[in-house]
């Protein structure tokens, strides 16, 4: 098989590099060797921001393309984004002054422009601090406020790149595994494992975009030297223990991490400490439990600072390797690398600017394909400016979905939310609410595999629906999905409880509960 570029990792920078180059009708060819967003990505706090705690290392040129990005994304993907104001308490123990955070959150409001979301707001002494906010009060000197974006399904948006990327004539293999490669002259030879079996591949050029791996993958080609540093995120799910959001000081090394409500409880984190596992087996530890604990008994009053723990998860960032430098004071700019004249690996950035990523990497490839950079096509995003509230009206009237029937259909769906409707047909089971949580649908997992290129229920319940962003990540419906998968996708009742089987040791996995964290022998309370 000859194509001209290659794109290893089906991420959100991979989706990116896919992206920037269909639009430029270049022929590509995406290889993910799980599931899209399957790394990384689908272990992020799950917001789309402008960085505001870069401004404390002066990278204001990374923070306004993190803010132009954001306003890109909020436009492009409205249907996935919430608004959500963020509180920094700072207590007389920590180590940031008032007035600097205050004329923080004011520059970030500045930089944000025309894409600012709300303005910020600063509180200068504890008694101006508003009574609805969560946190202590003792202690406390000041409260600043400044929005960004919540995005409910990161893994949504990568999806919906990588369809706009193969309708514009790329083609993406998912299961399948770059096993070694060659640059020879004016082409790279690749050897993939796909599900059918080896496969050898031509290409003009490789792109690298495999995130935390990416060291990993430049090895198959003879590159040697490291170009990453691999840095864990550790976050914690707890019970609904706030109302609002916050970004707050560690009282143990001053880091900021985030308290947040997301789909009906608590999202805590992240760490952020060097790695030097493998990423497919990273996993909370006992002692990144008890550093982000705490952190929020410190800054939450009473039961809610010991609220029990329902599950942890843990992802590696692929920094760009700064020897001498903690993690968290690396910066989060990406950068583009050419090796061996054809081999182009991507490192570092964050999910905010995917996009941005994608069309820098398309600038070195381009002269590699001895192509100019010239006007690219514009992708289809379905949602593009649709208002959300017009879309769940609509539902609602026209095919009689209840209010949070349809709010489930825009929030996954948006612009396309009445097509997947129509083609749903008559049948008003696949449109009735199953899974409590979230309120979805058979529908909705039933589309995961045949609009979506879902292969198993890993890829439909964790990486396509809110299901699996909740703690108990649907473990508790294995008689619906095994109804699901017999009565609306023809498979046999022993395909489907294997595939139910495989989803649960996944989750078990990937996800730790309370009982796995115990059982390293972590207190949960």
């Amino acid at each position: 098989m000859k194509v001209r570029v290659v794109v290893i990792g089906g991420g959100a920078t991979g989706a990116g590099v896919f992206l920037a180059l269909t639009r430029r009708g270049v022929e590509t060819l995406l290889v993910e060797k799980r599931d899209l967003s399957s790394g990384t990505t689908s272990r992020s706090t799950r917001l789309i921001h402008g960085g505001i705690r870069y401004l404390e290392n002066l990278d204001f040129g990374l923070v306004f393309e993190a803010l132009r990005e954001r306003a890109w994304v909020a436009e492009t993907f409205p249907h996935l984004l919430r608004p959500l104001k963020i509180h920094i308490p700072l207590y007389r123990d920590g180590g940031r002054s008032p007035l600097i955070v205050g004329a923080g959150v004011k520059l970030y409001d500045l930089l944000a422009g025309r894409g600012k979301i709300a303005p910020s707001e600063v509180y200068l002494t504890p008694s101006s601090v508003p009574d609805e906010v969560e946190v202590k009060r003792e202690g406390l000197k000041g409260l600043f406020t400044f929005t960004d974006y919540q995005i409910l399904l990161p893994e949504r948006m990568v999806l919906e790149g990588v369809r706009a990327g193969v309708a514009l004539g790329g083609s993406y293999l998912s299961r399948s595994e770059v096993t070694g490669g060659e640059v020879r002259g004016d082409s790279v030879l690749l050897k993939i494992r796909t599900p059918a079996g080896m496969m050898d591949v031509e290409a003009e050029a490789v792109v690298v975009a495999a995130g935390p791996w990416g060291d990993g993958v430049r090895k198959l080609f003879g590159l040697g030297g490291r170009l990453i540093r691999p840095s864990k995120g550790t976050h914690l799910e707890l019970p609904p223990i706030v109302e609002r959001a916050y970004f707050v000081e560690s009282g143990r090394d001053g880091r900021l991490f985030f308290i947040l409500p997301f789909l009906g409880h608590t999202l805590v984190g992240t760490t952020d400490t060097e790695y030097t596992g493998v990423p497919d087996a990273v996993r909370p530890t006992a002692e990144e439990v008890e550093y982000l604990v705490e952190g929020l008994k410190k800054v939450l009053p009473g039961r809610r600072g010991d609220a029990p723990i329902l599950g942890a998860f843990s992802g590696v960032r692929p920094l760009i390797d700064v020897p001498g430098r903690e993690e968290s004071r690396i910066s989060r700019r990406h950068r583009v690398v050419v090796e061996e004249g054809r081999v182009v690996t991507v490192v570092g950035g964050k999910l905010t600017t995917w996009r941005k990523m994608g069309e820098d990497c398309v600038r070195k490839v381009l002269p590699i394909l001895g192509e100019r950079n010239s006007a690219p096509l514009s992708p289809h995003f379905p949602s593009a400016g649709v208002e959300r509230e017009e879309v769940i009206t609509l539902l609602k009237e026209r095919y009689h979905l209840s209010g949070e029937t349809a709010e489930v259909f825009f929030s996954l769906y948006g612009g396309e939310a009445e097509e997947v409707i129509r083609e749903g047909g008559s049948d008003a089971s696949l449109k009735s609410a199953v899974f409590a949580e979230t309120g979805e649908t058979p529908l909705n997992l039933v589309r995961a595999f045949t609009h979506e290129f879902a292969h198993t229920l890993g890829d439909a319940v964790l990486r396509r629906m809110l299901l699996g962003k909740t703690p108990g990540r649907g473990r508790r419906y294995r008689k619906e999905f095994v109804r699901i998968l017999v009565s609306f996708l023809g498979m046999g009742e022993g395909e489907a409880r294997d595939m139910v089987d495989e989803f649960e040791e996944e989750v078990r996995r990937t996800f730790p509960g309370p009982d796995d964290l115990l059982r390293q022998g972590e207190s949960v309370k």
